[in-house]
């Protein structure tokens, strides 16, 4: 109200900011301005210090649009996250001083919702809408993933009994749980095989396979109650070839690894080099989600190579009078620790 304690107080509240820090003012003031006052301070002090360093925020923003993509509840034209992006340019190149660094950040928020939307549309592919019982299934083996128990083989769908051409999935996903499996990445097999749409959520919130499925484009899953009878006579185009040359090196490396490496300490490690976890047992498995660890195992050999050769290049090429001048090299630090991390898992 005019005149009241209210007004009052954003007076004095006003006046305090402006005046400034002094330490008679300071003390007299209230317990709001002094909070503003020091709040103000901060966030310029902050800014001084990070406005140029706003180009490393570049990945949260973008992580933030991928973010903004997924959190809704419907998908949305593609027009959107588009004409944001190219509205958000266009005033970028047109503004100058902070309004231009507030508009780049929403400029990659909508970037990352772009490239959400160009990634979900990339994969999508037909997915079964029912459950086809046992049916003949044709396609191209992509990958395997072999274990004490079974065989879970990706197929390549080029034919399923009963189901029309234009509504087959891209990919399905088989198990084998029987004897006589030969079949190598890159072979054309026959198969009879029960085959269901992907699995929704066992309850709000959990897990969603579906979701994970489908950005692998796997519209498909179940067992295969044959071996699969491989056609000698298909051919194979040479991406074909050397895309089956790739998953069977990875594959026989990771059998090499296993055979060399006894116990649960190899199947771990084949899993970190070449991505093949099927030679985990469910306890070890079990262990390092209770430890924390399993996160480990989502790290494929190309990623840990590239974190390697990035964190050795950084130590070999930088600045070595600085180095010999701190007393703690970060780049260093983590290489121990990661080998320190690597020995105590494989000797457990």
């Amino acid at each position: 109200m005019p005149g009241g304690r209210g007004s009052k107080g954003g007076r004095m509240v006003a006046e305090f900011v402006k005046t400034g820090l002094k330490e008679e003012g300071f003390a007299k003031a209230p317990s709001l301005a002094r909070l503003l006052f020091l709040a103000e301070k901060s966030v310029r002090r902050w800014a001084a210090a990070d406005f140029a360093r706003l180009s490393l925020w570049t990945p949260v923003a973008i992580g933030l649009g991928a973010g903004l993509y997924f959190g809704l509840k419907a998908e949305p034209h593609w027009g959107w996250g588009a004409g944001a992006f190219a509205l958000l340019a266009c005033l970028f190149l047109l503004q100058s001083g902070p309004f231009r660094k507030a508009t780049a950040a929403l400029m990659f928020v909508s970037l990352g919702f772009v490239a959400a939307d160009l990634r979900t549309a990339r994969v999508d592919a037909p997915q079964l809408t029912r459950d086809l019982g046992i049916v003949e299934t044709t396609g191209r083996i992509i990958s395997v993933e072999e274990s004490a128990r079974q065989r879970r083989y990706v197929l390549a769908v080029e034919a399923i009994e009963d189901v029309a051409p234009e509504a087959l999935p891209a990919r399905a996903r088989v198990t084998w749980r029987g004897e006589g499996f030969d079949a190598r990445p890159g072979d054309r097999v026959t198969v009879l095989a029960g085959l269901s749409p992907p699995p929704p959520p066992v309850a709000p919130g959990a897990f969603d396979f579906a979701r994970q499925l489908y950005f692998k484009r796997i519209g498909a899953v179940g067992f295969a109650v044959t071996a699969p009878e491989i056609d000698r006579a298909a051919g194979k185009s040479f991406s074909q070839k050397l895309a089956a040359r790739v998953e069977t090196m990875r594959l026989s490396l990771a059998e090499r690894i296993v055979g060399s490496a006894q116990g649960q300490g190899g199947a771990i490690l084949a899993a970190i080099v070449t991505g093949k976890r099927g030679f985990i047992s469910e306890t070890s498995e079990a262990a390092l989600r209770d430890a924390g660890l399993a996160h480990l195992l989502a790290i494929s050999g190309l990623h840990m190579g590239l974190a390697t050769g990035l964190v050795f290049f950084i130590v070999r090429f930088s600045n070595r009078r600085v180095q010999s001048s701190s007393k703690f090299s970060f780049p260093r630090f983590r290489i121990h620790l990661g080998h320190a991390s690597l020995r105590s898992l494989f000797a457990s």
